[in-house]
């Protein structure tokens, strides 16, 4: 079984400031600098907010959360905005638990990502938030029962 990963940049015509990175495959350390290389090179551009599509990603571990993490902090650092799309139920629980989902807007698609960036640009930053997004994907997981002493 192959643990690879595909990427695609997407720029849309009417939407010059705007890259849309599609995923496949696996984040993990045999695939990071793969996926950082295309990050780093979106990242040299002026005024460029980019979407990270991860509606065909099957894995993402602890190296591919961090890239995460710092190239959000990155694309915050310039002015611009990286927001995930399309994330998974699983990948989305594991962000809400680390508390990266409180930092990095995640989003359920395309056109939710592209409302995002406009209120943006008049100031209003408010993303979806962990709970918020898993209630739209579906009911919740039950809260953990508490042992009895």
């Amino acid at each position: 079984m192959g643990r690879h990963l595909k990427v695609r940049v997407v720029r849309p015509k009417l939407q010059p400031h705007l890259a849309i990175v599609k995923l496949s495959g696996f984040i993990n350390a045999a695939t990071a600098l793969d996926f950082e290389s295309v990050l780093d090179s979106l990242l040299l551009e002026k005024r460029l907010d980019t979407l990270l599509d991860f509606g065909e990603v099957s894995y993402v571990n602890s190296t591919g959360i961090s890239a995460l993490l710092n190239y959000h902090q990155s694309w915050r650092a310039k002015g611009d905005e990286l927001v995930l799309i399309r994330i998974s139920r699983s990948l989305a629980v594991v962000l809400g638990q680390l508390g990266i989902s409180a930092v990095v807007p995640v989003l359920r698609d395309e056109a939710q990502a592209i409302e995002f960036l406009r209120r943006t640009l008049t100031g209003q930053r408010a993303h979806a938030s962990y709970l918020e997004f898993l209630e739209k994907t579906g009911p919740l997981p039950p809260p953990p029962r508490e042992s009895a002493p």
